[in-house]
């Protein structure tokens, strides 16, 4: 199991997701929400993320999910969590989803799977909204998912944890089957 977290401080949406590796190629990838911390509209201005329980959420789980290969996140604002999470025994990648060229690569191998139907998900009312609210900007580098304009309202951060959980999750397997190659 890989979860992927996309954290935000104040205004926007902090996700964690989890993605099970697939025992097989023919296995599909199964996802699921695991917390979510969205500003609502009765919130003040004043809201922001509780950092400290992003951390023991992340920890609990771990504990209570042996299995969990790694945590892949978000660096931006959350480098000390990663830290603390580190000394605290769980394995910890960087996973910058501002990487065009990550994200790119990323979103298809998203794309290719669900049109293969080779991902199945928890059927979270959120994580289904912000992949709705989620529009595909297409440059130079290829397709890749956004927000329809940086400062809207309509989140997107749920889609890209649940994007570095598969990615992640899809590695993990193949550094599973051909360790070798992976050092």
């Amino acid at each position: 199991m890989v979860l992927g977290f996309d954290g935000s401080f104040s205004g926007d949406c902090t996700v964690i997701t989890g993605a099970i590796i697939p025992k097989s190629e023919d296995d599909p990838v199964k996802t699921f929400l695991v917390k979510a911390w969205e500003k609502t509209s009765e919130d003040d201005d004043d809201w922001r993320v509780d950092i400290a329980d992003v951390e023991q959420t992340i920890l609990d789980f771990c504990a209570k999910h042996p299995k969990v290969l790694e945590v892949a996140c978000d660096p931006f604002r959350w480098q000390r969590s990663m830290q603390v999470l580190q000394d605290k025994g769980v394995f910890v990648t960087e996973y910058p989803s501002t990487s065009p060229r990550r994200m790119v690569a990323s979103c298809a191998k998203l794309f290719d799977m669900v049109t293969e139907k080779r991902l199945v998900n928890d059927g979270n009312p959120l994580v289904a909204r912000h992949f709705q609210n989620a529009v595909v900007k297409i440059d130079n580098l290829g397709p890749r998912i956004v927000k329809e304009a940086r400062h809207s309202p309509r989140k997107i951060d749920a889609a890209v944890a649940t994007i570095i959980a598969v990615d992640r999750a899809t590695v993990a397997r193949m550094e599973q089957i051909v360790p070798e190659f992976f050092g």
